[in-house]
């Protein structure tokens, strides 16, 4: 089958669904930034401990100052990942398992993609949690309100602001999930709880009046999650001075029952979305776990995150299941051509080290850190045969979240 993917950018209006005839759909936040920070903070130093290099690079030539060179890697990557992204969407196009999405009709078997302004929809979520509140009646408008952000790709647009940084924790083949932990590099649920609660405490002995909490959060569509975070909330002793007043979500196709066991004391707790669909045929997608970020997972003890191309593609992307290998394999080949495409552009080495969960990449595939990504990708196993028994096999890590 040929692929046929569509590509809309739709902003982030509340009805910004065009919903196609037919295939699949998937709802993708834009992140190139995000997704390529930390890459390109590497990329700077190196080049910068190459000055010489970078200056006959055509990119860089004509760079004079480190603000140039900023810029210059800015628009390289964007490029080198907006081509990798492009192939990522025409490869799923072409390999999902669509049966899984009740698409039996070979001719209905396509793939759209609508993106979405990640900074327009943060802001969109934000602004609807104010007229939320602002609608509810005899409500005092000297009530304080913390934004509690769920999501790590949110950025700070209201103030008070906090956060519960947590995720899902995977096993490291990815067929395996555990409970929820705090993402790699934040402090223990618990503590983040317990700042929280120091915030809504001293804002409540500052005005006499119970904090409303806006809980921000990228999709829904089960309450199994919201409920456990409030409940930890609860449990921890937040609610003693506050409540949450509503959440505010990107996306949601919770359907009416799921909604409504969103609860907290018997009160189910509003929520109102920028996005909403109900269709089986769409999803929320984040293509960049393939390679640019991943899936919480543990080594030697320590949390970090491992691309979904080192683990099982079938599960984690609903790869068909005879066509793994060759979705890995075109995976795998976008990967190799974004490395190479920068090491042709900069002159510089591009190391695993520059990647989101290098310790475990290292882990997974037997290559030291330090080696190029290049040749980490040339070697990589397609099955996974390399892969060590006790890290296929491995256990719920004790003392985890359940």
């Amino acid at each position: 089958m040929q692929g046929k993917t569509r590509l809309a950018f739709n902003g982030a209006a509340a009805d910004g669904i065009s919903v196609p005839v037919e295939g699949l759909t998937f709802l993708i936040r834009t992140d190139a930034r995000f997704a390529t920070d930390g890459f390109r903070k590497n990329l700077l130093v190196a080049i910068q401990q190459n000055s010489a290099g970078a200056v006959f690079n055509p990119r860089a030539a004509g760079a004079v100052n480190g603000s140039d060179v900023e810029c210059a890697i800015m628009k390289s990557v964007h490029e080198a990942y907006q081509e990798w992204g492009h192939t990522v969407l025409d490869s799923i196009s072409r390999h999902v398992n669509y049966n899984l999405y009740d698409i039996d009709d070979i001719v209905r078997q396509r793939l759209n993609v609508e993106f979405h302004d990640s900074h327009a929809l943060a802001e969109k979520i934000a602004k609807n949690a104010d007229e939320f509140l602002a609608s509810l009646p005899a409500r005092c408008p000297e009530t304080p309100t913390v934004f509690v952000s769920l999501d790590e790709m949110f950025h700070r647009c209201r103030s008070p602001w906090n956060e519960i940084a947590f995720s899902r924790l995977f096993s490291l083949k990815g067929d395996q999930q555990f409970g929820y932990i705090a993402r790699p590099g934040k402090e223990a649920i618990e503590s983040q709880v317990q700042s929280l609660l120091s915030q809504v405490k001293s804002l409540k002995d500052q005005t006499g009046r119970d904090v409303e909490i806006v809980l921000l959060e990228d999709n829904v569509r089960h309450a199994k999650m919201l409920n456990w975070v409030i409940d930890l909330m609860d449990r921890q002793g937040v609610f003693n001075h506050a409540k949450v007043a509503c959440i505010s979500t990107c996306f949601c196709s919770a359907s009416q029952e799921e909604r409504q066991a969103i609860v907290h004391n018997g009160r189910s707790i509003p929520l109102v979305a920028a996005v909403e669909f109900s269709s089986k045929n769409f999803e929320v997608s984040t293509p960049r776990d393939l390679f640019f970020d991943g899936y919480v997972v543990e080594v030697d003890g320590e949390i970090t995150r491992l691309p979904g191309l080192f683990m099982d593609v079938e599960k984690l992307f609903k790869v068909c299941p005879d066509k793994v290998e060759s979705f890995t394999e075109e995976i795998r080949g976008a990967s190799l051509r974004f490395c190479e495409r920068i090491e042709k552009e900069w002159g510089v080495p591009v190391p695993m080290s520059w990647f989101t969960g290098a310790k475990a990449i290292a882990a997974v595939t037997g290559k030291t850190p330090g080696s190029r990504m290049v040749e980490v990708l040339n070697d990589l196993d397609l099955q996974l045969n390399k892969i060590p028994a006790a890290v296929i096999q491995q256990s719920d890590p004790k003392n985890k979240p359940a």
